[in-house]
Formats: structure tokens, C-alpha cells, sequence
């Protein structure tokens, strides 16, 4: 028998983004390349969707760290790297979401599909062939990617689905559909 879990605290962290490239283009017979540097990947992002398949928040008490994924770095040839992926945590419906630190509210996921964007993911650093110009054609010069976003987080059930009639007890029509021709009238 399962417990009734209606409020829990999790850390989630988004992902950073990755850092720029300092790449110069090197090729046969082409003495002079330029810069060719490509831009960091934007980091992951932390969701929160509804879902009706669940009643309670039992699967958070187990594990309460959730991070996404970081972005790649930049590569040579103007390569942007891969941004990380975003992570979807599943919730009931009737959710409400604070930040414990700030004691802000974040936001409610109301039914069932709904999405509610809890930390951004980092944004990716520049690489080197972003700072071209017409004076400065051979720039060294590149990013970091930012950090994403971490939060300690209280999630609390507030909407309670509950059973309202027996289990047992089937409609009219239900007992129609599954016995056809059974149910005669007396008048």
C-alpha cells in the first residue's frame, strides 16, 4: 500500500550552456582562413507537466535532485555545439510551485498536458568568429556559457481527485453496453 504524498521539496538545476571556440580555418592553399569558431549550445531547461495517470507525489520522496543536461561547446568550421536536453517532471494536476529561497510563486499546473517552465537553461558563449570586424580580423577572443538557473522547489498537491461513488456500482448504460438486450423495461 502506497502512501499519500502531497507536498515535497526538490533541488533542480538547469543546464549551463557551453563555452565558445577560438578556431582559426586552416586549409590547403588557403594562407589566411580567418576565424571560424562556432557559438556554445544553450543548456537544458526544467519542466513540470501534468499528468493524470498520477494521484500523488510519492516519486519525489526517493530522489530529489533533478538536473538537465549542459550544452556542448562550440567547435571549429563555425559549429554551433548541441544544446543540452530539457527534463519534463511528471505532477498531478492541481500542482502549486514555490521557490523555498524567495518564497515566490512560481506557478500551478491546473490539467492535464499543461506545462510550467521551472529554470532556464544557460545561453551558450560566443566564439571567436562573432568578434570579426574590420579592424580586428583575427580575434582570440570567446565566451563562457552562462550557468543555468538552480532552485530548491516546494511542490504541493492542492487539487485532491477522490472517488465519489463505489467502484462496484455500474450505469444504466454501462450495463447496456456490456450486456446488450438484458435490461428490459416494465412499463
Amino acid at each position: 500500500m502506497s502512501s499519500f504524498i502531497d507536498r515535497v521539496e526538490i533541488d533542480v538545476e538547469a543546464g549551463a550552456g557551453g563555452s565558445g571556440c577560438v578556431s582559426f580555418r586552416r586549409e590547403h592553399r588557403v594562407p589566411m582562413g580567418g576565424p571560424d569558431g562556432g557559438d556554445g549550445g544553450r543548456g537544458g531547461d526544467v519542466y513540470l507537466r501534468g499528468d493524470n495517470n498520477l494521484a500523488t507525489l510519492l516519486d519525489y520522496t526517493y530522489r530529489t535532485r533533478f538536473e538537465a543536461d549542459r550544452g556542448e561547446h562550440g567547435m571549429g568550421s563555425d559549429k554551433t555545439g548541441r544544446s543540452g536536453k530539457d527534463i519534463v517532471l511528471p505532477v498531478p494536476p492541481g500542482t502549486v510551485v514555490r521557490d523555498l529561497a524567495t518564497r515566490e510563486l512560481l506557478g500551478e499546473v491546473i490539467e492535464d498536458g499543461q506545462t510550467l517552465l521551472i529554470a532556464h537553461g544557460g545561453r551558450g558563449g560566443r566564439g571567436n568568429s562573432f568578434f570579426v570586424t574590420a579592424t580586428h580580423q583575427a580575434p582570440r577572443d570567446w565566451q563562457v556559457g552562462e550557468a543555468g538557473e538552480a532552485r530548491r522547489i516546494g511542490v504541493r498537491v492542492v487539487q485532491h481527485r477522490a472517488v465519489l461513488r463505489n467502484p462496484f456500482q455500474i450505469s444504466v448504460r454501462q450495463f447496456e453496453q456490456r450486456m446488450p438486450g438484458r435490461l428490459v423495461d416494465s412499463a
